[in-house]
């Protein structure tokens, strides 16, 4: 099953993924599933519905979806050049 945001905690941001979500309290002392560290007060962030408890810094979130493995030119016999 796809990981879907379930809510989202923290002050509001622009996101049109967030517009049909939710908002939850803020799960303050809560470990950030992908950096371990605790949410404190201020911090934004996402709820997944596949682990209601445990909670993800937006800045997590974007380091997750940004930073999968993606081939380059190199690896798909293209040629590189840099300038």
């Amino acid at each position: 099953m796809p990981r879907m945001i379930a809510s989202w905690f923290g002050s509001p941001w622009e996101w049109p993924a967030l517009r049909e979500r939710p908002r939850s309290t803020t799960p303050l002392g809560t470990s950030c599933i992908h950096c371990e560290q605790q949410i404190i007060l201020g911090d934004q962030g996402l709820v997944l519905s596949d682990a209601p408890d445990s909670p993800l810094h937006r800045r997590c979130f974007y380091a997750f979806l940004f930073s999968k493995p993606r081939r380059d030119a190199r690896e798909r016999g293209a040629a590189t050049t840099t300038r």
